[in-house]
């Protein structure tokens, strides 16, 4: 006769499966917690304590954390575990059953991603103000109008009119970065790193595969000046699912310490925009818990 199998087990083995999550492969190195964009910038998501949580059974209590609705979804933590835990998608199944035990209405995990949709076009205008010398106070304080203010891409006019600009050095220099290739001219337009992109909800926003673009065509003015290279929350996802080897995280850091060191953007930038993103993460999280609280 088979072992009975108790209910915590029982879950135990479906998150095990579900998505190849792996949870029981975890030993709490916080790998997963230091490089949640949520935590680094609220301390309000645990990817750890949801996956332990998931490890002792604990569904009941689980489906009911808000927790689960602050994720990104940019499967950062998945990415960077050494023991291919994945808690993102952990965190979508719980979503899943929480919705399907109506603890949450059926249309909240479209929400959820409609708000993230907004956040990062949030966030494009902030960069490109933070650029601009706008105080975090005055930029918060425009949050519905920053939040309905679609992001205009950039007119192909001016793209066509800097082909002929002789930009070999620039190309050059973004080759490698710290002694690693970032093989970015291997790019064939697949958008392998566009499909995978958590981030890419508009890609007028951001984009991985128009930055790889940009630099490869040597546009060097337009891309350092872009609000877009400084939205990248380095999840490796682009890098991991291109089949070229592109290493486009390394290459959008290159971008950014470019942008500093040639004056595109000032030094203290990288600290205002560190403010301005966490700020924006605390009211993203406001918003969510406005969202469960009408679900």
């Amino acid at each position: 006769m088979p072992i009975p199998v108790k209910p915590e087990e029982g879950f135990r083995k479906i998150i095990a499966n579900y998505s190849y999550a792996n949870i029981n492969l975890c030993y709490h190195c916080s790998i997963c917690v230091s490089g949640c964009p949520v935590n680094i910038a609220a301390g309000h998501l645990d990817p750890r304590k949801l996956v332990l949580m998931a490890n002792l059974g604990l569904l009941d209590e689980l489906v009911q954390m808000p927790e689960i609705w602050y994720c990104y979804a940019c499967n950062r933590c998945s990415n960077l575990c050494p023991m291919t835990v994945r808690p993102a998608s952990l965190i979508r199944y719980l979503r899943q059953e929480a919705v399907h035990r109506r603890l949450v209405a059926g249309e909240t995990i479209k929400r959820q991603e409609k708000l993230c949709a907004q956040l990062y076009r949030i966030l494009w205008h902030a960069s490109s103000q933070t650029q601009s010398g706008q105080s975090v106070s005055h930029i918060m304080a425009k949050w519905d109008y920053l939040r309905k203010t679609p992001v205009k891409p950039l007119a192909g006019k001016v793209i066509f009119s800097r082909l002929a600009y002789n930009s070999k050095l620039f190309k050059k220099s973004m080759e490698n970065y710290s002694g690693s290739l970032t093989n970015f001219n291997s790019c064939f337009t697949c958008y392998e790193c566009s499909s995978t992109c958590p981030l890419c909800y508009e890609r007028s926003v951001f984009d991985p595969l128009w930055i790889f673009r940009m630099t490869s065509l040597g546009l060097k003015e337009e891309i350092l000046r872009s609000p877009s290279i400084w939205l990248c929350i380095f999840c490796k996802s682009c890098t991991n699912a291109c089949s070229q080897e592109i290493k486009g995280d390394f290459l959008i850091r290159h971008l950014q310490d470019m942008a500093i060191e040639e004056g595109f953007v000032d030094i203290d930038f990288p600290r205002r925009w560190e403010e301005i993103r966490n700020s924006v993460c605390v009211r993203f999280l406001e918003e969510v818990d406005a969202m469960i609280g009408s679900s």
